[in-house]
Order: structure tokens, then C-alpha cells, then sequence
């Protein structure tokens, strides 16, 4: 497992040009919580439209897609500031060359969410990777039942085509955001917990990962990387 991870992230590292430095620990969840533009019908002020004029990103409009969740995400990041600033310069996770987009405030966005992936792991480390429970979204909801974090979902479509959502999980749901566990092909969950995550009456809960998913999470990472379906632009529908 130990020489498979140092060859993947050696692979992973060069495509990206990025480095794999030593990881750094999540936000505290108050922080992102404050500062997340939440979705306009589930709590939030933000619909699509006003959220991509707020970032000043309209000469966008035709690689943005209708999830706007990596923008939501990519400002909070940005807002909470320091080392966990997605900064100036352009994010290159995939063959297409850019996964972000410079905002009239001069910082990037990523606008893909599953570009999320490979760079929270690269910045924060591997997360808890669980499989989803194919008939019932409420037993998968109960495994991050009293925990806070950052929350990539990745589903299939009906052209078989993977998709992902992140999200803030807080405790029991997910914040201003919708369910996306309900109603979809769903594939995995992916978790990176706050250091302070508390919730009333918490009791942790231990997510086991073996190394088999490990490993499998490390190769599907870089299956993004390197390739994939080119996304398609569409209009922007609001939420």
C-alpha cells in the first residue's frame, strides 16, 4: 500500500504540478459555516444566477455548470483566508488544463466539483470513504450522524457519467444546502471532518476505510485527473 500511494501521488503530483506538501488540518466547521453563501431555497441568499454575478464570473457563463456548489465552497475556503485560500493562480486537476476561475476579487474558484476531490485530499488528506447504502440514503446519512465537515458525494447519471456535489455536513444534514443522497444513482461518500466537530449529544463514530478503498479512491482520483467525459456547458438553472 505504502509504495502504491508514494507512485500514485508521484503520477498525481506531476499532472497537476502541484506538491504534495505535509497536510494541514480543516478549517474549524464555525468558520466555514459562517462563511458559506448557502443556497437560496434551503436557507441560504444565494440563487445561481445572483451567486456567479456576486463572484463576478458572467464571462464564465459557458463553462460554468448548473451545480454551483464548487463555487459555494471555493468562496468559503477563500473567506476563511490564510493557508486555506484557493489563491491566485489557476487550478489545473485534469486533461482540460483548468478547473478554476478567477473572480473579480482576483482569487480562484473551482467550479467543478469533482475537481474538489483530488484537491482536498491533496491539502487536507485522504478522507473517510464510505460506500452508499443502494436502497436506503437514511442508513448512509446515520454513518456522519453527530459529525461536522466538508462532504463530496459523487453519483452516476443515466449516461453512466460521474458527478459530484460538495457540501458542508452539519451533524445531522446537510447545511443550506439540498439532500443530494435522496433520489440519485449513488456511487460513494467522501468525508473530511472538522477538528472541532461538535454536535449535541455527540458520539463518535468511527468510519472504517480499508486499505482496498483506499487504494481504490487513490486510482479513481486519478482517473479525474487524467481523463474522463469532457463536461458539456448548459444554462444555469437556480436553487
Amino acid at each position: 500500500m505504502a509504495c502504491t500511494t508514494v507512485l500514485l501521488l508521484a503520477i498525481a503530483s506531476a499532472l497537476t504540478g502541484k506538491s504534495f506538501s505535509e497536510k494541514i488540518p480543516l478549517p474549524p466547521f464555525s468558520e466555514l459555516k459562517n462563511n458559506y453563501p448557502g443556497f437560496a431555497h434551503f436557507g441560504g441568499i444565494f440563487r445561481n444566477h445572483k451567486l456567479i454575478h456576486f463572484l463576478g464570473l458572467e464571462n464564465y457563463s459557458s463553462i460554468l455548470l448548473n451545480d454551483t456548489s464548487a463555487l459555494r465552497l471555493s468562496y468559503t475556503l477563500n473567506e476563511v483566508g490564510n493557508e486555506h485560500s484557493l489563491g491566485n493562480d489557476v487550478i489545473r486537476l485534469s486533461k482540460y488544463g483548468t478547473d478554476s476561475v478567477k473572480g473579480k476579487d482576483g482569487r480562484q474558484y473551482i467550479f467543478h466539483p469533482l475537481a474538489f476531490g483530488p484537491y482536498l485530499a491533496d491539502k487536507y488528506g485522504y478522507p473517510s470513504v464510505t460506500t452508499m447504502h443502494q436502497f436506503d440514503a437514511g442508513k448512509t446519512k446515520d454513518m456522519f450522524k453527530d459529525k461536522q465537515g466538508i462532504m463530496r458525494v459523487i453519483t452516476y447519471t443515466h449516461e453512466n457519467e460521474a458527478k459530484g456535489h460538495v457540501v458542508l455536513w452539519d451533524c445531522n444534514g446537510f447545511h443550506q444546502a439540498h439532500d443530494i443522497l435522496d433520489g440519485h444513482s449513488l456511487l460513494s461518500v467522501e468525508f473530511w471532518e472538522s477538528p472541532d466537530s461538535i454536535c449535541t449529544n455527540h458520539i463518535p463514530i468511527e468510519i472504517p476505510v480499508s486499505t482496498t478503498r483506499a487504494d481504490s479512491y487513490i486510482m479513481n482520483v486519478l482517473k479525474q485527473t487524467m481523463g474522463g467525459n469532457r463536461r458539456h456547458p448548459s444554462r444555469h438553472r437556480d436553487h
